[in-house]
């Protein structure tokens, strides 16, 4: 079997038997920090210049870990001008409009986690890396 052969549907079924619900995205968050000293790494890649060097893949993936259901999206309302319309807008026949959303998060389940992986992508498959490669 070919390393990068291997069909998504395939890699969501390993998850899905092991009873893991993965979303799949491909947004990369910028470096960061949160509360401490816990730093994000970036999830981004540089910019390819012409006549460069591509860059190395990020050595490091960030992924959060929760129970599917433990977050919940809590509405707390619109608070909506609707259409707001003067003399010297309604001469260009243009309008503006006015709305503020209320939103939060609530957690009821377990613990969720924020996990920084560190990873090796060195592009080999495990037919083509010799035992001691493994090791180092």
């Amino acid at each position: 079997m070919q390393a990068l052969g291997v069909a998504q549907s395939a890699i969501d079924g390993w998850f899905t038997r092991r009873a893991v619900n993965i979303t799949w995205h491909l947004d990369g968050s910028t470096a960061d920090t949160v509360v401490g000293a816990e730093t994000i790494p970036s999830q981004t890649y540089p910019n390819a210049a012409a006549g460069s060097a591509i860059p190395g893949f990020i050595n490091e993936i960030d992924a959060l870990l929760f129970m599917t259901g433990s977050w919940l999206y809590l509405d707390g309302g619109i608070l909506d001008l609707d259409i707001v319309r003067d003399s010297v807008l309604n001469s260009r026949n243009r309008y503006r409009m006015f709305n503020e959303e209320f939103q939060g998060v609530a957690d009821r389940g377990l613990e969720s986690l924020r996990l920084n992986m560190t990873v090796q992508p060195t592009g080999e498959t495990v037919g083509t890396t010799s035992g001691s490669a493994i090791n180092d």
